[in-house]
């Protein structure tokens, strides 16, 4: 229910009836992801990344979760961590994986990667402490 209140744009319904979800399972992955999505689209971004990270702590062999988190952080602009989730998403087989859980961690990894690279040559300060993030030089 909370799933497809989040896709009906009805964020403020998912995140209650994720909630609700919570109240009676702790554990429910499902409902933890969907409240962070929801979270999210409603600028509760701290809460958002709270719920996200709980749910891949539940359930750390689950692709889509990673994926989820690493998206997260990539709209954050942390993408060091955002590679970094991405990279899990890749390597993991649980949870609902599928060929497209693994191209669209593929995906999220690669663009983060090329927004680094377009903010590095735009600003020589900031090129040079994304380098130092990534180990690389100059």
């Amino acid at each position: 229910m909370a799933y497809a209140c989040h896709t009906l744009g009805k964020h403020l319904e998912a995140a209650s009836n994720a909630k609700d979800a919570l109240d009676i399972d702790t554990d429910n992955v499902s409902a933890w992801s969907t409240l962070g999505l929801s979270l999210q689209k409603l600028g509760e971004d701290g809460q958002a990344e709270k719920c996200f990270r709980e749910a891949v702590k539940i359930d750390p062999n689950d692709g889509s979760l990673w994926l989820n988190l690493a998206k997260f952080l990539q709209y954050k602009g942390n993408y060091k961590k955002a590679i970094s989730a991405a990279r899990k998403a890749m390597d993991r087989p649980g949870g609902d994986y599928s060929p497209e859980t693994r191209d669209a961690a593929q995906l999220a990894a690669s663009k983060a990667l090329r927004e680094v690279e377009q903010l590095a040559q735009a600003n020589p300060t900031l090129r040079d402490r994304i380098s130092r993030i990534f180990g690389k030089s100059g």
